[in-house]
């Protein structure tokens, strides 16, 4: 579920980012640390930042670090874990609940807001609501009875609509199954376009047969 997550979501950062996109303020990156909910929350602050790149990493940046090289990126929004750079950068660190409260302050005023369960038994409403915070430009506030913190965030928001997603009791707009999530997309968002998937792309083939040859003989060319 989380790498399906991951790749939908790098699919959805993928739509409506062409060449000349580049050019984007401050020419940012976001790092997100491997985890289901950070990349949840971070898809609209990466569409806040006038859809800057988005990158997951796990324990450091050998892997990303050419693209952040060649990108020439002047500024690093880093999610979730603390890392080591020489790039300037700000970093909102701790667990997913409390890193969308920080991420909702950065936004300062939005008058949307939506609002996931913190759990994985609804996470599949939360990944196909997450678009709909990035048309928005609204803020995810991850909900686990923590009521306090989420009301002080509207108020600081000064957000018009609150909108649930599944069992989340806040809001003034119940979004509470998929059926009512797709809808409300559709008549706030003319979608001209569909992004497919194959969560089992990253899972590997199983071998159903295999048969061993030997022979002799060299390979003069090649075409």
């Amino acid at each position: 579920m989380k790498k399906w997550a991951i790749l939908v979501i790098f699919l959805l950062l993928s739509i409506n980012f062409s060449a000349n996109s580049l050019s984007v303020k401050g020419r940012e990156i976001i790092l997100v640390y491997d985890d289901a909910f950070y990349t949840l929350i971070s898809t609209p602050l990466a569409f806040h930042e006038n859809k800057a790149p988005m990158i997951v990493f796990k324990n450091n940046l050998t892997a990303q670090q050419k693209f952040i090289d060649d990108y020439n990126a002047e500024k690093l929004i880093i999610i979730g874990k603390h890392i080591d750079t020489s790039v300037p950068h700000e970093e909102f660190l701790g667990d997913a609940i409390s890193v969308a409260l920080k991420i909702a302050k950065f936004f300062g005023k939005s008058s949307n807001v939506v609002i996931m369960p913190c759990n994985m038994e609804e996470y599949n409403l939360s990944m196909i609501a997450t678009p709909l915070a990035c048309y928005l430009d609204a803020p995810i506030l991850l909900y686990d009875d923590n009521d306090d913190e989420i009301l002080s965030a509207i108020n600081e928001l000064q957000a018009e609509n609150v909108i649930a997603i599944g069992s989340v009791p806040i809001g003034n707009i119940h979004l509470q199954n998929e059926r009512e999530i797709y809808d409300y997309i559709s008549n706030i968002k003319d979608i001209r376009y569909i992004a497919v998937a194959n969560p089992d792309d990253e899972i590997k083939p199983d071998v159903m047969e295999k048969q061993k040859m030997n022979f002799d003989g060299h390979i003069k060319t090649f075409s």
